[in-house]
């Protein structure tokens, strides 16, 4: 067995392609794209607007199928499975943590981080203990009560996280997770997100345009023109 192959990867993207229907045409977004991520590693995908950092995000939190090529998720193919299959895998493997924190707004901080574990049926006794040590995880057990209109942006940001936590994902996808937050308060995100990579060997894919959050991440995926510019 090779080096390479005793590596744990947790996406593997082989000679993976994207293309948009327009008209009778078709508009290539990704080209060949085969990028591999092992377990625990911290990736930053980055370029300019149009090199196809959406679609692949689409793509890797299962929102989105390919044309051609394959995404292997945990070791399993999953570029071919049903919608519906597609839906519990997504709930399964995969966090995400968005730009607009995407809270339900009428729900408590205890309620939305229970969201995904009410989806995959865990008891509510179950649910109750999660919650309450992802709250602890991102130092908000003091707002479990409390509904997202009466907290701050990073807050939200830290509730988003542990809900992305709560069902032990097997990567985390961060979609401009500092986006909408002051330089402080999104340096503290990404502090965050340094504790889960280093204390609890998080795998995060991290989608930005925000070069002054290379320094967080283990390795920077570089797109243009859909595709791979550089991965250092």
């Amino acid at each position: 067995m090779t080096a390479e192959e005793k590596i744990e990867y947790v996406v593997r993207l082989k000679n993976l392609v994207k293309n948009y229907k327009i008209g009778e045409g078709s508009v290539p977004v990704l080209k060949n794209i085969s990028i591999n991520i092992a377990m625990g590693e911290f990736v930053g995908i980055m370029g300019a607007s149009g090199s196809g950092k959406s679609t692949m995000l689409n793509i890797l939190g299962l929102l989105d199928v390919p044309s051609s090529g394959s995404f292997y998720l945990d070791g399993k193919e999953v570029s071919g499975l049903s919608d519906d299959e597609l839906a519990a895998r997504r709930n399964k493997y995969i966090g995400f943590i968005f730009q607009n924190f995407n809270l339900f707004p009428h729900l408590s901080v205890r309620q939305n981080i229970e969201a995904p574990l009410i989806y995959a049926g865990i008891p509510r006794r179950r649910r109750h203990e999660i919650s309450s040590e992802m709250a602890e995880k991102v130092r908000l057990s003091h707002r479990l009560n409390h509904r997202p209109n009466q907290l701050s942006g990073g807050e939200c940001q830290r509730v988003a996280i542990a809900r992305a936590l709560s069902n032990n994902p097997s990567f985390l996808l961060a979609d401009e997770p500092t986006g909408n937050l002051d330089e402080k308060t999104g340096f503290e995100i990404m502090e965050i997100f340094k504790i889960l990579r280093e204390e609890k060997k998080k795998t995060i894919i991290m989608v930005t345009h925000n070069p002054n959050l290379a320094k967080y991440c283990d390795r920077i995926i570089h797109l243009k023109d859909g595709e791979v510019d550089y991965a250092v």
